[in-house]
Formats: C-alpha cells, structure tokens, sequence
C-alpha cells in the first residue's frame, strides 16, 4: 500500500472516533455523517491506494470526502471551543 493510502485511511478512523475524541457526540447529524464519511474515507483510500493518478474513481470518492472534512465543523457549527 502506498503511504498516501494510508494516511488517507488514518484520516478516516480519526472521523469515525473524533466523535467521541472531541466531545461532539450529542449531535446526532454530526455524528452520523462523521462516522460515514469517515468509513467512506477508509475505504476508498485502500481501495485507491494502489491506482496511481486520478483516473480512479476511489480517489476522487477519497478527494471529495477530504473536502467534507475541511467544511464539516463549519456546517454543523462545531468550531466554539474546538481548537
């Protein structure tokens, strides 16, 4: 497997656990799409892992859940008290 799937893979159980890591876990819709983006994430990332380039579908999967993460404590309003 190629580092960057990995990292990529790493990034994604840290969106299934960051939940209950960041204190986040009251809100349900929060929760809920951390946990699935997060599983999407792992996925994607070791299905890809081994196709170089974007001509895969699984890295433009693991690209666009990469830029869900960037936006997700901004739409669910998570960034007070969260460094």
């Amino acid at each position: 497997m190629k580092t960057r799937g990995f990292i990529n893979a790493v990034i994604g159980i840290w969106f299934v656990i960051a939940p209950w890591m960041l204190g986040f876990s009251y809100d349900a819709g929060a929760t809920s799409a951390s946990i699935v983006f997060g599983i999407l994430q792992v996925i994607t990332s070791l299905l890809g892992a081994n196709k170089p380039g974007w001509n895969s579908w699984q890295n433009w999967i693991s690209l666009i859940s990469g830029l869900w993460f960037v936006l997700f404590p901004f739409i669910y309003s998570l960034t007070d008290g969260v460094l």
